[in-house]
This record gives C-alpha cells, sequence and structure tokens, in this order.
C-alpha cells in the first residue's frame, strides 16, 4: 500500500496487539518497525448509575419507578435501561422488566399487598451496563389511604333526664385504611360550642351522660382511621334529656316463633326476651288453662319465660304473652306441640240404626297428640254389663258399622285414637243406643174441627212401632203456594190442634211418628184445608192418601 495509515479489523476486544511497518522500494523491503503493545478495546466507556430514583401511583399490586438521566452516557448514546427489585426481607435482586425500556418510568406489576420493595436501575449502551443506582427506600405496596368519610345521621336509641344513647352505622369509605374508632360530640341548640363526649370508641353505639335534664341537644360522630378524623356526620334531630316512653316489642328471631316439639313426659321452657318504657307489664296466656298453676313463670325487665314440667298433650297449643305499658300494647303467640298419643275423639254419636245394626259415628280429636291420628279402636258393652268388648282394633275411618246386635237391647260405645306415639284416650256414647228400626208412618189423618185460626187433626197410630215403643209425633205445616214445611209442634197422643193459621188460607199437614231410632217416613194429606169461620172444608172433597213428604 502507498498510504502511511491502515485500518486493521477483526481484531479481538481486549486482546493486546502489537503492529510492525516495512518500506519496500525496487530493491526490496527495508527494516521492520515495531510498536508497542496495544490493547483492542472501544474509544467509549459504560454510562454512569441513573439517579434520583423514587415510587410514584402506589396500589397493593403495582408501582410505578421513575429516574433521571445518568450524567454521562460513556461517549456513547444510551439504549435502555434495566429495573430490579427486592424484597424487605429478600436478598436477591430481581429483574422488573423482560423488554427493553426505553423511558425514564417503568410499572412494575403483581405485588405482593403489604409487602415493602426498593428497585435500583441500570443504564446501557454499547459498551454495556452502567454501576446499579442508589436503591429508592422501602415502600409498601398498598391501596392509596385518604381520610374516612363520616357515618350517617345517628340515631337516637334512648333517652334518660340526664343521658342519651345513641347508634349510628360504620362509614361507606373507610379510606382506604381500616376504621379504628368513632368521635362522638355534642351541643345545646341554644349553644354554639361542641362537646367531645368520647375521642375514640370502637363501638357504634354510645350514651352521652351528664346532660342538663329537659335541655335541648344534637349529635354528632366522626369516623377515625389511621390517617385521621373525618369530616362531622349530620347531626341528630333535636334530643330533649328526659325520661322516654317507648312501645313494647319483643326481641325474638323467626327461629324462636317455629313451633317447639316436646317429648311426652319432658320440661320445657319458653324464653322471650322484650323492651319497653316503662318496663310492661307481661301476661301469659293458653285457652282453657290457669297457667299461674300449670307452669312456672319468671320475669325481669328485659326477659320473661315460662317452664312447664312433665309435658302432656293438654300442653300441646298456643301460648301468648302479652306486653303493656302507657306506650302500647303487643302479643306474641308461640306454638308448642307435645309428643303425644291423641286426646278423645269427639262427638261420638249412634245413627242408621237397624234390628241387629248400628253406625258408630265420631270426630277426629281436638288434641291427637304429636301426630295425626291413623287409627282408631272401638269397643261395645250392654246396658246391664261394666265390660267392654272389643269391636274392631283397625278401624281408619270416622265411621264402624257393628252387626249381630239384639234386637230391643241398649248398647254403649266406646272410640279410642291411635297415632304413632301410641293409644290414648277414649271417648264414649252419652246414652244408650236401642237397636230398633224406625216406625212405620201413622195411617189415615183426620181433619175434626176447623175454625178461623185453628185446626184440629187426629190420625191412628203406625202399624209397626219398628220394635221400641212410640215416644211421640211431630205434626208440620205447609201453606199452599210455598215449598217449606214449618213444625207446629210435638205431641205424645194421636190428636193435635194447630193454632195462629190465616184464616182464608189453604194448610197441608203431615205427621210423623218417633221411637228410639228415629222419625218415620211422614203421612201428608194429597189435598188442602181451608181455614175459615165455623165450618172450614176441605178442598174438593175429604180424602187422604198416606205418602213419603217432602222437607
Amino acid at each position: 500500500m502507498k498510504a502511511t495509515t491502515c485500518k486493521v479489523t477483526s481484531l479481538r476486544k481486549g486482546n493486546e496487539y502489537i503492529f510492525r511497518v516495512k518500506a519496500v522500494n525496487e530493491y526490496g523491503e527495508g527494516e521492520a518497525l515495531e510498536s508497542e503493545p496495544t490493547k483492542a478495546t472501544d474509544p467509549f466507556t459504560v454510562p454512569a448509575a441513573p439517579t434520583d430514583v423514587e415510587i410514584t401511583s402506589i396500589t397493593s399490586e403495582t408501582m410505578t419507578i421513575c429516574w433521571k438521566r445518568p450524567e454521562s452516557d460513556g461517549g456513547s448514546s444510551i439504549s435502555g435501561y434495566v429495573i430490579e427489585k427486592r424484597e424487605k426481607s429478600g436478598l436477591r435482586w430481581v429483574q422488573v422488566n423482560t423488554k427493553p425500556v426505553y423511558d425514564l418510568r417503568v410499572k412494575a406489576s403483581n405485588l405482593c399487598e403489604g409487602c415493602e420493595y426498593e428497585y435500583r436501575v441500570y443504564a446501557e449502551n454499547v459498551a454495556g451496563l452502567s454501576p446499579p443506582s442508589i436503591p429508592c427506600k422501602l415502600t409498601k405496596a398498598e391501596d392509596p389511604q385518604f381520610l374516612p368519610s363520616p357515618p350517617a345521621k345517628p340515631k337516637v336509641l334512648d333517652s334518660t333526664k340526664t343521658s342519651v344513647t345513641l347508634s349510628w352505622n360504620k362509614p361507606l369509605f373507610d379510606g382506604g385504611a381500616a376504621v379504628t374508632g368513632y368521635s362522638v360530640e355534642y351541643k345545646r341548640t341554644d349553644e354554639e360550642d361542641w362537646c367531645v363526649s368520647v375521642s375514640n370508641t370502637e363501638n357504634t353505639e354510645f350514651t352521652v351522660v351528664g346532660l342538663t335534664s329537659g335541655a335541648e341537644y344534637v349529635f354528632v360522630v366522626k369516623s377515625i382511621n389511621k390517617i385521621g378524623v373525618s369530616e362531622p356526620s349530620p347531626p341528630t334531630d333535636p334530643q330533649a334529656a328526659e325520661d322516654r316512653e317507648e312501645e313494647p316489642q319483643f326481641n325474638i328471631s323467626n327461629e324462636m316463633r317455629k313451633t317447639l316439639l316436646v317429648k311426652d313426659g319432658s320440661s320445657f321452657t319458653l324464653t322471650v326476651p322484650f323492651r319497653g318504657k316503662p318496663v310492661p307489664n307481661v301476661m301469659w296466656d293458653k285457652a282453657d288453662v290457669d297457667l299461674r298453676v300449670r307452669a312456672s313463670i319468671h320475669t325481669t325487665d328485659t326477659v320473661t319465660s315460662i317452664t312447664v314440667e312433665q309435658a302432656t298433650r293438654d300442653d300441646s297449643g298456643k301460648y301468648t304473652v302479652t306486653l303493656q305499658n302507657v306506650a302500647g300494647k303487643v302479643t306474641c303467640t308461640l306454638n308448642v306441640r307435645v309428643l303425644d298419643s291423641p286426646g278423645p275423639p269427639c262427638r261420638v254419636g249412634v245413627k242408621d240404626v237397624t234390628k241387629s245394626s248400628a253406625t258408630v259415628a265420631w270426630d277426629t280429636p281436638e288434641n291427637e297428640g304429636g301426630a295425626a291420628v291413623t287409627n282408631y279402636l272401638v269397643d261395645i258393652r250392654e246396658v246391664s254389663n261394666k265390660g267392654w268388648t272389643r269391636v274392631t282394633d283397625s278401624c281408619p275411618r270416622l265411621t264402624c258399622r257393628v252387626s249381630d246386635l239384639q234386637e230391643g237391647g241398649v248398647y254403649y260405645f266406646r272410640v279410642t285414637g291411635e297415632n304413632e306415639y301410641g293409644i290414648g284416650l277414649p271417648a264414649e256414647t252419652k246414652y244408650g243406643a236401642m237397636i230398633t228400626e224406625k216406625p212405620s208412618p201413622p195411617q189415615t189423618i183426620e181433619v175434626t174441627e176447623i175454625t178461623k185460626e185453628s185446626v184440629s187433626l187426629a190420625w191412628i197410630k203406625p202399624e209397626s212401632d219398628g220394635g221400641s215403643r212410640i215416644t211421640s209425633y211431630r205434626v208440620d205445616a205447609l201453606e199452599k203456594g210455598q215449598d217449606k214445611w214449618v213444625k207446629c209442634g210435638v205431641t205424645k197422643t194421636v190428636h193435635f190442634v194447630v193454632y195462629d193459621l190465616k184464616e182464608a188460607t189453604q194448610y197441608f199437614f203431615r205427621v210423623r211418628a218417633e221411637n228410639h231410632a228415629g222419625f218415620s217416613d211422614p203421612t201428608e194429606m194429597s189435598l188442602p184445608v181451608l181455614v175459615k169461620g165455623q165450618l172450614g172444608e176441605l178442598l174438593p172433597s175429604p180424602t187422604f192418601t198416606v205418602t213419603k213428604g217432602r222437607e
């Protein structure tokens, strides 16, 4: 080459090299000239460390790290930054960014709430990474925190001549930090200065004491967190320091209102909390039972209870407690069901009697015990016997037909209910039932006399008394043109006078015989009787027939 300079390439950075130069002419090469050893390096250095690293925009999961450019870029422009973080309890630095950062800020995410972190930053150019920056101060990952909002308007719960009790709800916004307490202040309505009743209470209810009897006050509440004290709540309505009247109220839950199940023979207690001012009078009541005798009642200013020992089916039912004071009256009903066998069936009677059979009928017991009655037991005894004979021990219905009875005999019947807890108490017919049929209808009816307001009737006894003697006859009348028979009277003889009839009015008459089994079919006049003066008349002729009458 003819130049006096030469650029050598493809050298290895960091290696030392010696260079020599020889002059050449037409007669050949001259003596070589060697250089001093020279290291192959870049003509610039790594940049200085970034400065003023600080944290902004802190939340519970993220932080934004900011810094300033290094004072020296080392002779080559900055190509990016590397950011590292370290937890307070950790030893190792962890890189935050996975891609080059060209700006002077970066957002670190996926942080653990409540943990403290510090950050440092490296600058990078073609020569490499700078020394790390001075780490920023430890910073906790938490949401921003402010003063809490105040509670809503406090409520006045109670008052006396020297105190007022307040309650309030927690504030809607705690400022990002837990509310640690509340401050309660008050003032008289005719004064300007506020007084602090309590500077920090953890409760949401407080009683302000030391008030002047009869004076009016207003009250405010402030929330407190670690940042400070909130603005005051809206003030209460003016409240006088005086004894307060409060309508009685029960403090019972829906669970307490459910039916209480009690095993037969065990004891139970019903406890009812209440409130009211002045303290209300308490009265317990249960239908047809004197609870002062059957139970033990205990009452204080805030709770009343009733205890029943050795419970039976008769202790089932509704227990009513009443509270009353000058402010009002309120009642509450609690249900108790004793798991016991049933009480006696209701309205046991006999119907459909024939010469050899009868049907016993009854209703479900008023007190079925602890479960529905599923079966009935039926017994029978003759009037002359004291011992009962079982007719059936399996009758799921409310009737039982008893056959093979002696005609003319008198029988008593007894019915007992049964449920899953056992056989209950029996109920028997009040009167003996005579086994007989109903009589046949009376024979021909005759009109023996007619006046302007009465008709005299006569008839012949039935051909058959049904097996028991005729006890009476019933006479009914039906005004012509009407459809309803009217009872005129009952007689033990075979004649009867019907009074209070309308003159010039036509009537039909009928007669029924009665024995122990009931009424016969009626004997009814086929033609009406005209009620008029001394000589009333039948229309059109005095002919009578025996028919089954209309009711």
